[in-house]
Order: C-alpha cells, then structure tokens, then sequence
C-alpha cells in the first residue's frame, strides 16, 4: 500500500501510544523501521545512521 514515510530519531517515541501495524525490526544494520495507521493513513518510521547517499545506492531488494 502507498504511504509516507519519515525519518526520525526515536523510532520508540513516534510509535508510542500508536496503531501499530508492524512493529520494529531492521531489515539491514543500521536500518530501523515501524509502520503505524493514523487516522486512515499508513506512516511508516525509519531511524537510520546510514547517510543519504549509502540509502541512495540501496536497491529495494536490499531492504527485504
């Protein structure tokens, strides 16, 4: 499903309290994500220390 995602730097913080539709988990080392419904919408929450440009060079299947 399409959605939005964020970056941020406490992923615990921003989900707290939230609809959780997949909880935490890394996909890759250095790579957090949770998925949260708010109002009808899906968000995803990604708190990374990869920088930009290595997330750029990524291709999707490396995140799955």
């Amino acid at each position: 499903m399409p959605h939005i995602a964020f970056r941020v730097d406490d992923l615990e913080k921003e989900i707290a309290g939230k609809n959780i539709l997949l909880d935490p988990y890394a996909p890759i080392d250095g790579y957090e994500v949770a998925i949260i419904e708010e109002d009808g919408a899906v968000i995803e929450f990604v708190k990374t220390d990869l920088d930009d440009e290595t997330l750029a060079k990524m291709e999707f299947t490396d995140l799955a």
